[in-house]
């Protein structure tokens, strides 16, 4: 697997993620992922501070949000290309 195809791979996830922060306002249009795992992640978001009451529904989205920020395509390729100069645009 190349680099440049793990990096799709979590542009992908933080593109799915981004549907349950807090500003999200609906799902986007990964059908695929959204079939299996939509409904499932939007219950978890909102039982999990039963678990643990740290974990409120917000604070959860707060994290969720901040996470699909890392995995933006441009945020991995600029983390990867310190350790891959094949990735890097000449700076």
């Amino acid at each position: 697997m190349t680099i440049n195809t793990r990096i799709k791979a979590f542009v992908l996830l933080g593109n799915f993620l981004k549907q349950f922060g807090n500003n999200a306002t609906k799902q986007n249009d990964n059908k695929k992922l959204n079939d299996l795992f939509y409904n499932d992640f939007e219950e978890l978001i909102k039982i999990v501070h039963y678990r643990n009451t740290w974990f409120t529904p917000e604070n959860v989205k707060t994290a969720i949000e901040e996470i699909s920020h890392m995995l933006e395509e441009k945020a991995l390729i600029d983390w990867v290309a310190d350790y891959l100069p094949e990735l890097s645009d000449g700076k």
